[in-house]
């Protein structure tokens, strides 16, 4: 009997969700289309590019793709033709609804599968923050351009206080990506998230890498999983307290610098550009810094992301940068950038007088207090 009984569930199932296993089915409405467009479904091929699986006309406002999945499960976009709609969703086995809104993306829903019930639940959230956002702009307009032009002078004061007035924004999204992940485990969303935050500079990397510790197994089985899983793995390896990375670049006169050999009682190593924006606005702050420590201990190594050598030394020069500086001059194959997992700029460690990691990422008074609390 309990036999006949699982077999009947299982066949309502199927019967519920019209779906084998191992195909899709998406179906849905669009507003703001007229009937016979194009429709199509994307995802991301091995080098990450979007190549399009399926295409189907709109009919009645409505639209019907059916298919075999080309992988297991992915992230997809449903695009159309000569139209700005960019749909994304989970393409996976099952039954997914999209109701698709052109001209107001975020009255668009996603459905019917447990991972985009998932991505639906993220995405209006995100959505939230993106609102308040925009509403904290408008409000401080003013006040935000007459910051950048301090800014542009070297006076960080304004755009700091602004980051303080946004600071409780920006917590309460950061607060619901880390809640988010840990609270949905087998969620698929979550390989795009921890993909992001391990991207993101200013992002805690110890607690990144211990909730992606924590997802389902089947997550970091994926392609996508198994990435992360070296990223986090590199990362774990440049967490406060660990033997900072040696390298060897080259300075302006192409002679060998090794980093080691070069290290102070404290030592800030800092990758920058002559085109970073950002780094060029920080640079009044790290100058003001070295010059009232370099006599207590402070060194600092500047490792430029630059092609352009003569654009690498006139920024030096232009903004009084008196420190030790290298480059490889080939920002796609620098080591230094290579080894500390370098993926924007400005990106900075201080380092103690052992060439051990004390702190990633410290800017204005911030960097300021470290080094003046370390050189006491």
């Amino acid at each position: 009997m309990r036999n006949i009984i699982l077999s009947i569930v299982t066949i309502l199932t199927f019967i519920s969700c019209g779906v084998k296993e191992g195909e899709y089915k998406v179906e849905g409405t669009v507003k703001g289309l007229k009937d016979d467009t194009k429709l199509f479904i994307n995802v991301q091929d091995s080098t990450m590019a979007m190549k399009t699986i399926d295409t189907v006309k709109i009919k009645n406002g409505k639209f019907l793709f059916e298919g075999k999945l080309p992988e297991a499960i992915s992230i997809a976009t449903v695009t159309a033709d000569g139209q700005n709609v960019n749909q994304i969703f989970i393409l996976e086995n099952g039954k997914i609804n999209l109701t698709i809104d052109k001209d107001s993306t975020h009255l668009s829903k996603i459905s019917g599968t447990d991972n985009n019930d998932f991505l639906q639940t993220y995405s209006s959230k995100m959505n939230e923050f993106a609102k308040k956002s925009k509403k904290f702009e408008k409000e401080n307009m003013a006040k935000i351009m007459q910051a950048q032009q301090a800014q542009q002078q070297g006076d960080n004061t304004a755009i700091e206080e602004i980051m303080k007035l946004y600071e409780p924004i920006k917590k309460e999204m950061d607060d619901f990506q880390y809640d988010f992940v840990e609270k949905n485990p087998k969620a698929f969303i979550n390989l795009m998230i921890l993909s992001n935050l391990s991207m993101n500079p200013e992002a805690k990397m110890e607690k990144v890498a211990k909730l992606f510790n924590a997802i389902d197994g089947s997550l970091k089985e994926m392609k996508t999983g198994k990435e992360l899983k070296k990223t986090f793995d590199n990362l774990s390896k440049l967490a406060n307290g660990k033997k900072a990375p040696d390298f060897t670049s080259k300075t302006a006169d192409g002679v060998d610098y090794k980093m080691s050999e070069n290290l102070g009682k404290v030592t800030l190593l800092d990758f920058w550009a002559s085109w970073c924006g950002p780094c060029r606005q920080e640079n009044p702050n790290v100058v003001a810094t070295y010059n009232e420590f370099k006599d207590k201990g402070l060194k600092i190594i500047g490792i430029s992301l630059d092609q352009d050598k003569a654009k690498w030394l006139e920024a030096i020069q232009a903004d009084k940068l008196t420190w030790d500086h290298v480059a490889q001059l080939d920002p796609q194959n620098d080591i230094a950038a290579k080894l500390y997992q370098v993926t924007s700029i400005p990106t900075t460690y201080l380092l103690d007088e052992k060439g051990n990691i004390i702190a990633k990422n410290l800017k204005g008074d911030a960097l300021k207090s470290k080094i003046a609390e370390l050189l006491q």
